[in-house]
Formats: C-alpha cells, structure tokens, sequence
C-alpha cells in the first residue's frame, strides 16, 4: 500500500514513491511543492515530513469547520472545498439575500503581501458586470480569516454535469465554452486573470 503525504497547504494526500529517501512530490491538488524525507528504519507513522515552498506555514484546521458567522454574513452549509479555502452558502443578515463566500486559508490573512494582492484583485473584480461572471459584494478580513462574498449562483458545476456520465452534447460543450471565454474577456478588460480555469469552476445555472 502507497505511503501518502498530506499537503500542509491544502490537506490533500499524495503518494511517495516507495524506497525514496528524499524527493519532492508535487501536490496534486494545489501544485504546491512538498519536500518528503524518509530515514531507513522509522515507522510508517513517523518517517514523513513534509513543508510547502508556496505557503506561509498556517496551524492546520479540521475539515469542514468554520465559524457560525464572519462579518455580516451567517454560514449555512459548505458549498465546496480546494487549494483556496472553503465556499460556504451564507445568509447576508444586511441585506436578506442568499450569497457564496469563499473563505481563504489563514496564510492570506498572515501573510501582507499576499492579502493586499488578494483585496486588490478583489477591488477589480467588483468592477465586472458581465453575465458570464459573478458579482463581488464584499472582500475583507476578519481575525484571522480573509474572505470574499459574492453572488450564489443556484445550480451545478460544469464538473459535476460530466462526471454524471454523459458526454456533452457539442452544442452544449461549445456553449459552455464560448460563454466561458466571454467571462474571461471581460475579466481581462479589467486587468484580471483567472489562473485556475477548469469544469470545477465553470457553474451552470439551474
């Protein structure tokens, strides 16, 4: 049975090549790189070591837990989980109105220049009005969590309609992706670039 190695970054697990004493594994999920040392000798359950060159060391939390409310906005559910933190179905006790936000690791918050990237690109993104993007509402910090709200779009990701089992029809798959770089244009107006554009990340509407 492979030996896995959890990412520090994103707590995904990772095989180590068996026999290795020292290697790099890159982390399947957030592309970070792990440094893996393994002494001849050590258990199974001691003989890993792992530091990410991508991220600000940050305590490890469980899965899954957040707090009940961050700013104005009371969670309700998890929507989905990655590299870049937790989306959660919240409830905008402000305004009365569904939203999505998206609460980033706590390297953001400790890390300044990363934080001031993440509120700058937030600032542009609230300028997008395009049918193909979501709406920004708000982007700010609380304690030690940075966070995004944003508009909830009800429905499914484009991920999700494929693994379903069914190959894409090509007017659809050709809809999909047309609409797709629409939103990405208009982005780019703005002086923004996605990075991480994937079926994950594409939503379609119920």
């Amino acid at each position: 049975m492979p030996m896995l190695l959890e990412c520090p970054n994103c707590q995904g697990l990772n095989p180590v090549p068996e026999g290795t004493l020292a290697t790099e594994v890159q982390c399947n999920n957030c592309r970070d790189m792990l440094t893996v040392s393994l002494k001849t000798g050590d258990t199974a359950a001691n003989r890993v070591s792992s530091s990410s060159v991508a991220a600000p060391a940050a305590p490890a939390e469980p899965p899954g837990e957040a707090p009940e409310k961050i700013g104005p906005y009371v969670l309700k559910r998890r929507l989905g989980a990655g590299a870049m933190g937790e989306v959660w179905l919240a409830y905008d006790s402000n305004l009365d109105r569904e939203v999505a936000v998206k609460i980033l690791p706590p390297a953001f918050a400790q890390d300044q220049e990363r934080l001031k990237r993440f509120l700058r690109e937030a600032k542009l993104a609230a300028k997008l009005d395009h049918p193909n993007t979501v709406t920004i509402h708000y982007a700010g910090v609380e304690g030690k969590r940075a966070f995004i709200a944003m508009q909830y779009v009800d429905g499914v990701s484009l991920e999700k309609v494929v693994l379903e089992g069914r190959p894409l029809p090509w007017r659809e798959a050709t809809r999909a992706i047309r609409e797709a770089a629409a939103g990405l244009a208009a982005a780019h107006l703005c002086g923004l670039v996605h990075r991480d554009i994937k079926p994950a990340n594409l939503m379609r509407t119920s």
